[in-house]
């Protein structure tokens, strides 16, 4: 997400791509394979938790959800598959190219197995956590993205200890008449930042917040609706990543670009 900018100190804690599809009926018979395939390329870690999740469709009520996780033995890359998920996070972010063509051999490893070409594409998202660290990190962000406070009274969000200050919701425009949406937060906390909702720790430590004093997520998307593809979502991804790279420059003040 830095690479026009080369900042120094880049703020960014992880990057998140999303495969969202169809229904795979009988996902778990698969899992075996799957973990067979990513141990030998790198993913030797596995686990699988039945979490409570919010739908993103009708009323918001938290819905378990099996899911069947796989990480490496440095802790900075991580795989979740569900029955209608694929996602990869990266905590070592290096580059938007080096992270397309992980996610790429990952993606195919996982696809091949489940037959992914079989399936609808509900949804492609990318997402950029950027945490700051220091002091004084309202600076680093333009007028009217770092929000507001009570003075000398810390601001709860209902629900949760992360004060959430800014959300805006935009629709953008990616090729031709392809649209996306984004969700773009601004967030801080009194005490040590929470992990933001949708985001894995690894073994409760990775990534580290320890130091965060606020957190700016980035969130694009498309709905597809269409039978997947590789080069067609790998397309998309770069069309996402595009315009988050554009914002995130826009939203960060000349002295944040200078940290």
């Amino acid at each position: 997400m830095f690479e026009d900018m080369h900042l120094s100190k880049p703020p960014l804690k992880v990057c998140l791509a999303t495969i969202s599809f169809t229904t795979i009926q009988n996902m778990e018979s698969y899992i075996p394979s799957i973990q067979d395939g990513f141990r030998k390329d790198g993913f030797p870690f596995f686990s699988a938790r039945r979490p409570l999740i919010l739908g993103t469709t009708g009323p918001m009520v938290p819905v378990e959800t099996q899911q069947w996780i796989f990480h490496d033995e440095k802790h900075e890359n991580l795989i979740v598959v569900t029955d209608q998920s694929f996602s990869f996070s990266t905590y070592a972010y290096d580059g938007y190219d080096r992270f397309i063509e992980k996610l790429v051999d990952y993606l195919k490893i996982f696809g091949d197995i489940v037959s992914l070409e079989k399936c609808v594409i509900e949804r492609i998202g990318l997402r950029y956590i950027n945490g700051f660290d220091e002091d004084g990190w309202e600076k680093s962000l333009k007028s009217g993205f770092s929000g507001f406070t009570f003075e000398n009274e810390p601001f709860y969000a209902t629900g949760g200890r992360n004060a959430q200050l800014t959300m805006t919701q935009i629709d953008t425009k990616l090729d031709g008449a392809a649209t996306g949406k984004m969700v773009l937060q601004v967030y801080r906390d009194s005490a040590p930042i929470n992990i933001p909702s949708g985001i894995l720790f690894i073994d409760g430590k990775h990534p580290d917040l320890s130091k965060t004093k606020a957190v700016l997520d980035i969130d694009h998307f498309v709905f597809p609706k269409s039978m997947f593809h590789y080069d067609a979502a790998r397309k998309v991804l770069g069309l996402l990543h595009e315009v988050c790279n554009t914002v995130f420059f826009r939203i960060v003040s000349a002295e944040g670009k200078r940290k």
